[in-house]
């Protein structure tokens, strides 16, 4: 137990969150709360939240709370304490959550299904013309949207890219809508905007029949467990997991997300047995590195 204490100190250490700090709210979606000793107040953007203080969200809240250097996001109905969630954000520091998914955008656009490679060029024409999808100038459709917003996300043009497929998604039939609203909520997750990742990434159910069934999977688990929904993460992955027994990346990095989710249940047992896997399914890999290290400290 006191190894154990000792990592977390050190992993809060790592991140650049000290226990004394007070915090911020730097967004706010919803209901949220401060508990006070007379009751529950509403918190708004730019109140300050104690390092100690205990904090609760209603039916879809969000919010975004900072102490300068580190940000805690929420995304899940709860009652949430500070010093839990120092220690659950120091978990995913060390876990190498937040280059995750930098690292597949290389992959995404070559395994994308997308099989129009046209490139809508030239900027936003001041009035669109006419057309249900004809919204840039010198015409572009939605499969010629989305393949101009994947080459600005692998120009690591993420605002752009999140823009080109809003664009994409107001003007998609519904058969292309899921798509679009995949690629809009991953560019969304990319410049850190996790309210709108979740929420695009989460309007449809993902569909193994895609060619980014993995990566919405995968992406969304990963912001559950980031902002701490952690019933949401093992409601998505669990049943991804039992599907997939093939070893690869993706199945590793499931296994992984799926740990971090349990263990943030406080279900050691389930914690321990994906992490191994997570572990041993491809040695050697970054990811089996950050396994064995939480593992370490458990």
């Amino acid at each position: 137990m006191k190894g154990k204490v000792i990592a977390i100190l050190l992993l809060i250490a790592a991140t650049g969150i000290a226990a004394a700090d007070s915090f911020s709210a730097d967004y706010v979606q919803g209901t949220v709360e401060l508990q006070q000793t007379d009751g529950w107040y509403s918190v708004a953007i730019g109140d300050t939240i104690p390092s100690d203080g205990t904090i609760r969200l209603g039916a879809n809240a969000y919010a975004e709370i900072s102490n300068g250097s580190v940000t805690v996001k929420l995304s899940s109905p709860g009652v949430y304490h500070m010093t839990s969630l120092v220690q659950g954000s120091a978990a995913a520091s060390s876990a190498g959550l937040a280059s995750l998914l930098t690292q597949r955008v290389e992959a995404l656009v070559k395994s994308s299904d997308n099989q129009n490679s046209a490139v809508v060029g030239g900027v936003r024409a001041a009035e669109a013309q006419s057309g249900p999808q004809t919204v840039w100038a010198g015409g572009g459709n939605t499969e010629q949207l989305i393949s101009q917003g994947l080459t600005l996300m692998q120009q690591g043009k993420y605002n752009e890219a999140f823009y080109t497929f809003k664009d994409a998604y107001d003007n998609a039939s519904s058969g292309s809508a899921p798509k679009a609203s995949f690629y809009m909520g991953y560019a969304a997750s990319l410049r850190n905007d996790t309210f709108n990742a979740i929420k695009y990434l989460a309007t449809y159910k993902p569909d193994p029949s895609t060619g980014y069934y993995n990566d919405q999977v995968l992406t969304l688990g990963q912001l559950y467990v980031q902002t701490f929904a952690y019933k949401n993460a093992v409601a998505l992955l669990d049943p991804y997991i039992a599907a997939n027994t093939t070893p690869s990346q993706a199945l590793q990095t499931a296994y992984l997300l799926d740990g971090l989710a349990y263990q943030g249940l406080g279900d050691s047992a389930k914690a321990t047995a994906a992490l191994t896997k997570a572990r041993d399914l491809v040695p050697g890999s970054a990811i089996s590195s950050s396994a064995a290290k939480l593992l370490s400290g458990m």
